[in-house]
């Protein structure tokens, strides 16, 4: 399984970590580019943008510092779906607010 994680900082940087750590292929994003690197040192796959990443995984996570930053993302992810998704469909994308809410995914 290809999982995605946009979000990189404080939070997301720890959670994504103990996904690699556990041989995860993981794919990240991250407006810091910096942050991106030292995932791709440690093994993970540069997302290159929101699209890209969403792409090429079968799950996003996403750890976003608000709400306006991920209403910023989530435009992104059906423009992607209508222009490229082999499917149709677009990967799950799993925020921290939808797992405390015990939301489906």
């Amino acid at each position: 399984m290809q999982i995605g994680f946009i979000g990189l900082g404080n939070v997301g940087g720890k959670l994504a970590g103990s996904l690699l750590r556990h041989d995860t292929s993981l794919h990240v994003h991250d407006l810091d580019a910096t942050l991106v690197a030292g995932f791709v040192a440690r093994g993970a796959h540069d997302g290159q943008s929101p699209e890209k990443l969403m792409h090429a995984c079968d799950v996003v996570i996403t750890c976003l510092p608000s709400p306006a930053a991920s209403a910023d993302v989530g435009p992104i992810r059906f423009r992607a779906v209508r222009t490229c998704s082999p499917t149709g469909s677009p990967p799950p994308m799993i925020s921290a607010s939808r797992i405390r809410a015990g939301s489906d995914f």
